[in-house]
């Protein structure tokens, strides 16, 4: 069964190029029991692999890597305004993916997903203040979940994990997804690529039925499309056509003051959801709602111009009278407060 082997087999030369992992590798324990040279090759991706992930160590800590990122649908959308991408390298000023070059994408991301959990675990106030040994056992735990995490993220293992998930919920939402992502996986490979490059824009799905169309060139753009929030413009795949056809896509960092606040300040943003009013959107009325968000003009800017002028006036922008307790009290950001009376 090639399409069982295949990704197995991928998964399996991964994990014998990363450490501790690897004893769980049959042909890295065949090999160390052999010796010879079937142990020095052994050895040998062990050494390739540590040097790798170094890499991607040193590569984090200049902020030139990423890793899956957040999970919080605002902090996400803000930052990919940016010009962020995940899974990418930065080069000059553009964000490379190392997503389909596997192994090495699987070293790539333990590292960045654990140092990235870690990160977070160290700045959060309840975990952030513990003594060496909590430090120590908080980086135990990030690089033992960050593995985890980044190898049941990969195609051929989030299918099992979305399964055990829902099986095990009483979020009948979460069977769905599985069902859904199970059965458009039977729409042959070459279509989806071919409807990338004859429409590279993301759609809003709903469904099964959706689901299908997405994948499908010519009735992929029957669905509406996703839009960017901030500035209303539809959201493309990482490269765009590029994305059908070639295995290295980028994206250009935008370099923009403003987008990067946004990104900042993203978990407090009063962004729009799914939901108006307690009733949920259609995927036609988010689409326009999300359109409609960014593009909108009151006293002649829209959302994204009026944001503009509060960062190029920061100085000088006053913070909301309702907000200024929050903000002595050192509740609050006051560029947060500034931007949220603005959306």
């Amino acid at each position: 069964m090639p399409f069982v082997r295949t990704p197995m087999n991928i998964l399996d030369d991964t994990i014998q190029r990363m450490p501790l992992l690897r004893n769980l590798s049959a042909e890295f324990r065949a090999a160390r029991q052999e010796g010879g040279e079937a142990w020095a090759r052994a050895q040998a991706k062990m050494t390739v692999g540590l040097a790798f992930m170094g890499t991607a160590a040193s590569l984090y800590l200049t902020g030139n890597i990423t890793g899956n990122g957040p999970k919080n649908k605002a902090a996400r959308d803000a930052l990919m305004a940016t010009g962020w991408r995940p899974n990418s390298i930065k080069v000059g000023g553009a964000y490379v993916s190392y997503a389909r070059f596997e192994p090495f994408a699987s070293m790539f991301g333990t590292i960045t997903d654990s140092l990235d959990l870690y990160t977070a675990a160290m700045s959060n106030p309840d975990t952030a203040d513990g003594s060496a040994l909590d430090n120590a056992l908080q980086a135990v735990w990030a690089a033992g979940f960050g593995a985890m995490k980044n190898l049941a993220s990969k195609t051929y293992l989030s299918g099992a994990g979305e399964l055990l998930n829902a099986a095990g919920s009483d979020d009948a939402s979460k069977m769905e997804r599985f069902v859904t992502r199970y059965l458009t996986s039977y729409v042959p490979s070459v279509l989806s690529s071919a409807r990338r490059i004859y429409d590279p824009t993301t759609n809003e799905v709903r469904g099964i039925v959706d689901a299908m169309k997405d994948k499908i060139p010519g009735l992929s753009s029957t669905l509406p499309p996703k839009y960017s929030w901030i500035t209303g413009q539809p959201i493309q795949y990482m490269g765009g056509r590029a994305s059908g056809f070639s295995p290295a896509v980028w994206e250009t960092d935008k370099n923009d003051e403003t987008l990067t606040e946004l990104a900042r300040l993203a978990t407090g943003l009063n962004a729009p959801t799914g939901r108006v009013n307690g009733m949920k959107l259609s995927a036609q009325q988010l689409s326009d709602y999300q359109r409609l968000h960014g593009t909108v003009t009151i006293n002649g800017k829209t959302m994204l111009e009026a944001l503009h002028n509060v960062v190029k006036n920061k100085d000088k922008s006053p913070t909301p009278v309702a907000d200024m307790d929050a903000v002595d009290d050192g509740l609050a950001d006051p560029m947060l407060m500034r931007f949220n009376s603005v959306i």
